[in-house]
């Protein structure tokens, strides 16, 4: 062998240990886990050494017959299996587990403090169980709601409702989210949500909150207007009414008015009224304005040429292009757009048109072009702006 040449076998130490875990030679650990209580032998020398949960346990457990006993009925005996495996061989095999069980082992990992296995857990539960994720997430999020070690998951699971909030707002479970959890939604810019919607969601929650308060709001007695009001309060802040139209205003918040600070509803009033009026509302940017638009193809023309649209006329249809020749119409509407890799995010003062995207990616450049986007949203290219077609 030559100076210096290190040969490994890493994997034979591997399954040394795992016979040994399989044999419980010589083990001096009893271990009584789930609410089966189901005995399960280990060697605490193995277990002091790859955890710091068993070193710190074995100082002060209960000894019997010169064995550690240990009892914890709160992790379930197959979350248990695996992480012991895992602590003798270094190996995990998370493909034949259901999402709710991947999740009570991320809990149980993260109780014996094991970090590569929490960041093996949470990595696969993002890339491999979005079924689970999209069916289950106030579960998910009051399960890793305040919990350090799983900010990766955290992080995805907002990211992904706030994209698509039909996870979380249309789920069967929305009712019983946490208030705190709301409230952090309620407070993100990047929420892709109508804002009706969103106020329309709030009542709805306010009243799973209040079983006994009746569901017609023309009903209410004075009871149930303070028990609905002070289950709203801390929310009303968050609500852009700005971006709540006259209309929806008119149908859907103002029979909830009893549940608002009267300054607050005359300002909205005035908003919708006297629009040209200095106004103390909130008048924070519409969270459509960070809609996602992926994947999506733009027709473009050109300032000042109002033949462009004859161009393109082979590219949409007859709804399209009568919308392209009021183009100059909106142009003055633009406020602002940014692009976040493949993502574009354009915002308008008001709504457009109602028509469908094409799809064709199309990426974000400087120049003399502009983007019509026939669409009811809040969206098209500030001046002086385009988006070309990737190649």
């Amino acid at each position: 062998m030559s100076e210096g040449t290190t040969f490994k076998y890493s994997q034979e130490i591997a399954d040394d240990f795992e016979n040994l875990l399989k044999a419980g030679e010589e083990y001096d650990v009893i271990i009584y886990v789930g609410e089966e209580l189901k005995e399960i032998h280990a060697h605490s020398l193995i277990l002091r050494a790859r955890s710091q949960y068993f070193r710190t346990v074995a100082d002060w457990s209960e000894k019997k017959d010169g064995k550690f006993i240990l009892k914890n009925p709160n992790v379930s005996s197959l979350s248990f299996e695996i992480i012991l495996r895992f602590i003798y061989c270094g190996e995990v095999n998370l493909t034949n587990l259901q999402g709710p069980d991947i999740l009570k082992l991320l809990i149980a990992t993260d109780e014996y403090n094991i970090p590569t296995l929490i960041s093996c857990v949470q990595d696969y539960l993002m890339k491999r169980q979005h079924e689970f994720l999209k069916q289950n997430p106030t579960d998910i999020l009051d399960t890793i709601y305040q919990r350090e070690d799983f900010t990766d998951l955290w992080n995805f699971c907002n990211e992904k409702i706030c994209e698509n909030p039909e996870i979380l707002f249309n789920s069967d479970k929305f009712t019983s989210l946490k208030a705190p959890l709301l409230e952090l939604f309620l407070k993100r810019d990047d929420l892709l949500l109508d804002e009706i919607v969103i106020w329309d969601s709030l009542i709805k929650w306010s009243l799973a909150q209040n079983p006994s308060v009746q569901q017609d709001v023309k009903k209410w007695d004075k009871d149930e207007i303070t028990i609905m009001e002070r289950t709203i309060r801390e929310f009303i802040p968050l609500i852009r009414f700005c971006n709540i139209s006259s209309v929806d205003f008119l149908s859907n918040v103002y029979p909830y008015k009893a549940l608002l600070p009267e300054d607050l509803i005359n300002e909205i009033l005035t908003f919708h009224m006297v629009p040209d009026k200095q106004s103390n509302l909130n008048t924070q940017s519409p969270r459509l304005a960070n809609k996602k638009v992926v994947y999506s193809e733009f027709v473009l023309f050109k300032k000042g040429e109002p033949s462009e649209v004859d161009n393109v006329s082979n590219e949409v249809g007859i709804e399209e292009r009568k919308h392209l020749k009021d183009r100059h119409n909106f142009i003055n509407n633009i406020i602002n757009i940014t692009i976040i890799v493949k993502t574009i995010r354009i915002l308008l003062k008001s709504p457009l048109y109602n028509a469908t995207w094409l799809p064709d990616p199309y990426h974000y450049d400087n120049g003399a072009t502009y983007l019509f986007c026939s669409c009811c949203l809040y969206y098209t290219l500030s001046k002086g702006h385009s988006i070309n077609k990737c190649h």
